[in-house]
């Protein structure tokens, strides 16, 4: 949190609305009277970075139809070759089936992502709508949802709806590549469960963006004894694997062997509530993911025109942390959310006892992971025995732990904007009954003292910069 991610604009960022644009004109192009088009060995870059190949793309119209056929492959960490074919009639209906290979095939997984649509797609000229109409069946292998949805011009404003029925643990195991599912492949599921999906979104109205989505559950249990991973571990002592940027592992042991570790009633509660004001102020209401934090989420970047603002939840980044790494993509993200859901609802793990995982694995700073060995860190003091300032200057230290630095002058005091921050956070623990009012010191009020292993690092630095400008007559 800053004090000014929530200013208010008048729109969203000027750069958002023109792509917003462009693809709106994209998708009410009146298809069926472009000119037939038939490339070959074409290679799209930005920049010199390759995007995509097109071995083929070939645009052609017949008596009903217009049709799309396209080979190439997707280019990125790991190429991706394709096929699409996609045929829509001159009565709206609309099919279209593409496979994305994706490495080998592990059974029951296929190596190949086979997407398949049936529905019917309108363009209305006259109102410039393009609609999804109820009855639009998108396949995913053998996982089937309903899809209903709108694009207007006027805003733009886009809406989707999806609903998907009977979902079983072995449906997505024999629908999607093992790449794609990542350690859920592991989980053992009995039972079924639906999913219900909406947003919408009105670019002219930002803050008015809306996102839900449920899972129904049906006779849903998990196998703890034989998932891997194991949520059941998480109940008592055990080692926790850290993923860190980088494809880094380190371990830290949870258990009274950790001379650092400490269970949730030994850590500052000025350092706790703090954590969760700045990283999850809804961790106690939400079950895994926060719908409406998302929303809040979405509206802001694009008031910024920029990713300035998450929403992920604690359980999320305890997933992440435990399984999944940092790197940022679509399937990474499916894979958060559905562990986190897992964690909430299927762990047998209370809300206390992930926060508490939570506190003792995330990085504090170079090699420091945990509350207390931050506290030694920063402090030379044991977690439970942090001020209010040294509290808040940690919890504004989670965001971005490798730039704690940079909050100091180079004669050891908090920068303004460090003081800012940790002021509003204060603020926030007020706001929700967690400070009280007087407790909230002024922000010209705020300062800390390094005591511990980072008062060393932090006057290297500053000897370095000295003898930077000394030998160079830097200003």
């Amino acid at each position: 949190l800053a004090p000014d991610d929530d200013a208010r604009a008048p729109g969203v960022a000027p750069a958002v609305r023109q792509r917003a644009d462009a693809l709106v004109r994209a998708l009410l192009a009146p298809a069926r009277e472009l000119p037939e088009l038939h490339l070959r060995d074409v290679d799209v870059r930005r920049g010199d970075e390759p995007l995509l190949t097109l071995a083929a793309f070939d645009l052609a119209h017949d008596r009903d139809a217009v049709t799309l056929a396209s080979t190439g492959t997707l280019r990125g960490e790991s190429d991706v070759p394709f096929d699409l074919l996609l045929r829509w009639q001159h009565d709206d209906r609309l099919t279209a089936r593409a496979e994305f290979r994706l490495g080998e095939a592990t059974p029951p997984s296929p190596a190949t992502l086979l997407v398949r649509v049936d529905g019917r797609v309108a363009q209305d000229h006259r109102t410039r709508e393009l609609r999804i109409a109820d009855g639009t069946v998108v396949r995913v292998g053998e996982l089937a949802a309903g899809v209903v949805g709108r694009v207007s011009a006027k805003g733009p404003a886009f809406e989707l709806a999806i609903a998907a029925d009977h979902l079983t643990a072995d449906g997505f195991r024999r629908s999607l590549p093992a790449a794609l599912l990542g350690p859920l492949t592991g989980l053992e599921l009995s039972g079924s469960f639906d999913w219900r999906a909406g947003f919408a979104l009105d670019l002219a109205a930002p803050d008015s963006v809306r996102f839900h989505a449920d899972v129904i559950p049906h006779g849903l249990a998990l196998d703890a004894e034989h998932s891997r991973p194991s949520l059941s571990v998480l109940l008592g002592p055990f080692i926790a694997q850290i993923h860190l940027p980088h494809d880094r592992i380190v371990p830290r042991e949870l258990s009274d062997a950790n001379p650092h570790f400490r269970t949730l009633d030994r850590i500052s509660p000025f350092l706790r509530d703090g954590v969760l004001t700045n990283e999850d102020g809804g961790f106690w209401r939400h079950r895994g993911f926060n719908t409406e934090a998302i929303a809040l989420a979405v509206a802001a970047d694009l008031r910024a025109g920029s990713y300035k603002r998450g929403a992920g939840t604690i359980t999320m980044q305890l997933a992440r942390n435990l399984w999944l790494g940092h790197r940022r993509t679509l399937a990474r993200k499916a894979q958060e959310v559905a562990l986190a859901w897992l964690l909430e609802h299927q762990g047998g793990l209370a809300k206390e006892r992930l926060l508490e995982i939570y506190l003792n694995i995330i990085e504090w700073g170079p090699e420091v992971h945990g509350a207390d060995e931050a506290a030694r860190y920063y402090f030379d003091e044991d977690a439970a025995q942090l001020s209010l300032p040294e509290a808040l200057f940690l919890t504004i230290v989670v965001p971005s732990p490798v730039k704690w630095r940079w909050r100091f002058t180079p004669d050891g005091a908090l920068r303004p904007f460090a003081r800012q921050q940790m002021h509003f956070i204060a603020n926030k623990m007020s706001a929700r009954g967690w400070l009280a009012p007087e407790r909230v010191p002024p922000a010209d009020s705020l300062h800390v003292t390094l005591r511990g292993p980072a008062r060393a690092l932090f006057a290297a630095r500053d000897t370095i910069a000295a003898a930077d400008s000394t030998i160079f007559d830097l200003p």
